[in-house]
C-alpha cells in the first residue's frame, strides 16, 4: 500500500491580506500551526522594492515581510471564520537584526513569525527571515489590530 504525501494548501495569499499589488509583498503560506506561521516571498524584478544597482531587494525591507507575514497569520484565523483579512498596523520591530545582504533576484525567503505574547488588539511575535535555510533578520515584531471604530477615526479625514 502506497501513500503520497501532499502539502497542505492555504488560500491564495490574496485573500489573507488586505494589500493589493504593488504592496502585496508575500507570495505564499508554507505551513501554519497554532500561533506560527511561515510564508514564502520571491524575490521579483516587478517588486516595488526591487534595486537594479543591487540586483535585488535591500534587506530593511524584510521587517515589511516580516509584518505581512504576521497579517497572514490573522488572515487565517479570520478565513476559517468565514471572515475578511483584518486591517493590521506595524508598530515597530523592536531589536531587528540582519546580516546586511541584499536579497537576490530570483531567491526564496522564509518568513516565519510566532505569536509570544498577546492582549486583545496587540500582539508581540518574533519573526526571523531564512535563505537557504540560514537565518538572515530576525526580529520582535509589535503588531495592532485596531477596532472598526478606531479604524475609522485613525482613516477619516479632520
Amino acid at each position: 500500500m502506497s501513500t503520497t504525501m501532499t502539502e497542505p494548501t492555504f488560500p491564495d495569499i490574496e485573500l489573507l491580506l488586505p494589500h493589493q499589488a504593488p504592496m502585496l509583498l508575500i507570495d505564499r503560506v508554507l505551513s501554519t500551526q497554532d500561533d506560527t506561521i511561515s510564508c514564502e516571498v520571491v524575490i521579483k524584478q516587478d517588486s516595488i522594492f526591487f534595486n537594479e544597482s543591487l540586483n535585488g531587494i535591500p534587506s530593511h525591507v524584510g521587517i515589511e515581510y516580516m509584518a505581512q507575514t504576521i497579517g497572514a497569520l490573522a488572515g487565517l484565523k479570520a478565513h476559517k471564520k468565514g471572515e475578511q483579512a483584518p486591517i493590521g498596523l506595524l508598530l515597530g520591530g523592536r531589536s531587528y537584526k540582519d546580516v546586511g545582504l541584499t536579497y537576490p533576484l530570483g531567491q526564496k525567503l522564509v518568513v516565519s513569525a510566532k505569536l509570544t505574547m498577546s492582549d486583545e488588539s496587540m500582539g508581540v511575535y518574533h519573526a526571523k527571515i531564512e535563505l537557504d535555510g540560514e537565518e538572515v533578520a530576525s526580529s520582535q515584531v509589535n503588531a495592532y489590530v485596531p477596532s472598526k471604530d478606531v479604524l475609522a477615526q485613525l482613516t477619516s479625514a479632520q
